[in-house]
């Protein structure tokens, strides 16, 4: 609120906003119903000449009265063709008016007592606003499709509660502290594989290329030395490569011809890129591996969650039904082992034992979950993709991966509030069973449930499902959609 437009009461809730409506005769019955909505319904204090100006009195020295009130938070400026004519024209009451309101509003161009409220159009669309309001927001009721979202944003201006309330300021953020992560060579490759969608050349050999692009950017990180930097700062850092990751991936996948072993190639390469150190006994290199654990797992689940949104499960069976060959310890030199892909859903130690237990309040089930969750990436990667990726991918890992090792759903403690939206719940039609052929190989609807019933049964028996219960189980695909409810639908 500006310092002529004083509150009253001891607290926002005691305060009653006061304004003073201002209109042309021609929509005095519109005024009048305004007025009266405002007093009775929502218990704003309206000063309005059709109550307040009494016989005998001297209207001109009533709106200069008015005006100057400190004790009016707010003037509503009802503006119609009619209003604006009058205004423009200084005649009548309105004219008066528009007399003494302009050098109040010319004088201050940051004032908010002033508001403007459209009743009215012309035939192209453009608010009828006298000269003095023109280029000031203001409040659209010429439209009965939109009048009462309006009405109640207005309303919550009178009140100093906008629909838009500007966050607490937080504090600096530790990231700007540290090297800058440049990802410009990376994020051309991107915009390269945009334009596959539309023109298409050798989009494998431009795989190729954005890896190696990406890893670049990678060993920049990798080849930082600041003792200084703590875990949670350096995960922070991989966020806009995630970005560019994620940009690749989604031209990538919405071409006809994806290839689930491009993208497999992709992430191993990226993995086994990262180049080795000699400090692999210095707390330093085991968040730096912490790190980059942490950047191959959301990426994991990034992939999954485009190749799930575009329904290309034939790419999703080659992402995961194939052995990876991969350092088990990131940033060194050792031989690569044959692993399946839930190797990529590691333990982040130091992150949930350490970082984690320097929560005080509101400690996180998991705070590499919670970090996850809240670096989002729309519209493809959100809360609810991310839950639905993690969980398929758990589910999938019993057939696609060692059945010892399953996939663990970090994510399993949100999918309550991400909205639920796992891909099982369309296993009830027929048409979303058939998309399902290729990722099991099947010929028929028949098989692909007797394929989900038979993963469902492994998974609930697993470890895995057991190990859940501490926050209310991790739901079966079973849960979804009951297997005698599959493929029922059209």
């Amino acid at each position: 609120m500006d310092s002529d437009n004083p509150q009253r009461g001891s607290s926002e809730a005691d305060f009653v906003p006061k304004v003073f409506v201002s209109y042309s005769w021609a929509g005095k019955a519109r005024a009048k119903r305004i007025a009266d909505f405002l007093r009775t319904e929502c218990g704003v204090d309206v000063v309005i000449d059709i109550y307040h100006l009494k016989p005998g009195q001297n209207k001109y020295a009533f709106m200069q009265r008015i005006v100057d009130d400190t004790s009016i938070d707010r003037v509503l400026v009802l503006c119609d063709q009619a209003y604006q004519e009058r205004a423009n024209n200084f005649e009548g009451g309105v004219g008066d008016e528009a007399t003494i309101i302009s050098p109040k509003i010319y004088k201050d161009a940051k004032q908010t007592k002033f508001l403007p409220v459209v009743m009215e159009k012309d035939s192209e669309g453009n608010p009828y606003i006298p000269t003095f309001a023109d280029g000031r927001i203001y409040f659209d009721l010429s439209d009965p499709k939109t009048y009462d979202q309006e009405l109640k944003r207005l309303v919550r201006e009178l009140y100093n509660l906008p629909t838009d309330r500007e966050p607490p300021l937080g504090g600096r953020p530790r990231w700007l502290d540290f090297p800058t992560v440049d990802t410009s060579m990376a994020e051309e490759r991107a915009k390269a594989m945009a334009q596959l969608v539309r023109k298409n050349p050798d989009a494998d050999t431009l795989m190729v290329k954005a890896a190696d692009d990406l890893l670049r950017v990678l060993n920049g990180l990798a080849g930082l030395s600041n003792t200084d930097i703590d875990l949670p700062a350096l995960i922070a850092q991989t966020e806009p490569i995630r970005n560019t990751l994620v940009d690749i991936l989604d031209s990538y996948v919405q071409l006809p011809e994806c290839n689930g072993e491009q993208i497999a190639q992709l992430l191993e390469s990226l993995n086994n890129g990262i180049a080795p150190r000699d400090d692999v006994n210095s707390p330093f290199f085991q968040e730096l591996n912490e790190t980059f654990q942490f950047f191959f797992w959301e990426s994991w689940l990034c992939a999954a969650a485009i190749i799930i949104h575009y329904e290309k499960f034939k790419c999703l069976r080659q992402l995961l039904n194939r052995t990876y060959f991969v350092r088990k310890m990131l940033g060194t030199c050792n031989d690569r082992e044959p692993i399946g892909y839930s190797f990529f859903r590691p333990y982040l130690c130091r992150l949930e034992e350490y970082y984690r237990n320097q929560i005080k309040e509101q400690r996180p089930i998991t705070l590499a979950g919670r970090i996850l969750v809240n670096r989002l990436y729309p519209p493809l990667i959100t809360k609810s993709s991310l839950v639905n990726s993690d969980l398929v991918l758990s589910h999938l890992s019993i057939v696609f991966a060692r059945q010892d090792d399953p996939w663990y759903p970090t994510l399993a403690p949100y999918w309550h509030g991400a909205g639920r939206d796992v891909i099982w719940t369309k296993a009830v039609s027929k048409a979303f069973c058939e998309k399902l052929y290729p990722l099991f190989e099947c010929r028929s609807i028949d098989e692909v449930i007797q394929q989900l019933s038979i993963v469902d049964e492994q998974w609930k028996n697993s470890h895995v499902s057991h190990g859940g219960l501490a926050y209310g189980g991790i739901p079966s695909i079973s849960y979804f959609t009951p297997i005698g409810r599959m493929g029922t639908l059209p």
